[in-house]
């Protein structure tokens, strides 16, 4: 029971601070600020949060039934890059489009910054 309410705590909080790192990066938040950020869209658009946990969900099963899929094949290495390299590039770029979508200005503004 314990390590089910554990696992409640890890799942409630990844799924508030799911945005937290693209408030900090696009609109410039420090930690705090970051952490409201992502707390404020999460309250402001709850069904659009619900939905990107949905798909990162998905994406975390995919990946790991196409390891398994590699594994019984042979290939089972592949999973330790499938992650890294395809899955989480994925979902960061899925997060950072809602902050562009509800913040164009600090988008724009970081995009202006990297050029």
């Amino acid at each position: 029971m314990l390590l089910g309410a554990g696992v409640l705590v890890v799942t409630v909080s990844w799924f508030l601070l799911a945005f937290a790192e693209p408030a900090a990066v696009v609109d410039g938040h420090g930690a705090a600020g970051a952490v409201r950020a992502s707390l404020g869209f999460v309250r402001a658009h709850p069904a659009r949060a619900l939905g990107f946990a949905l798909v990162a969900v998905g994406a975390y099963v995919g990946a790991a039934v196409a390891t398994t899929a590699a594994s019984v094949a042979g290939a089972g290495r592949i999973g330790g890059i499938l992650l890294p390299l395809v899955v989480v590039p994925l979902l960061e770029a899925d997060t950072e489009s809602f902050t562009a979508r509800f913040n164009p200005e600090a988008y724009a503004t970081c995009i202006g910054a990297a050029l």
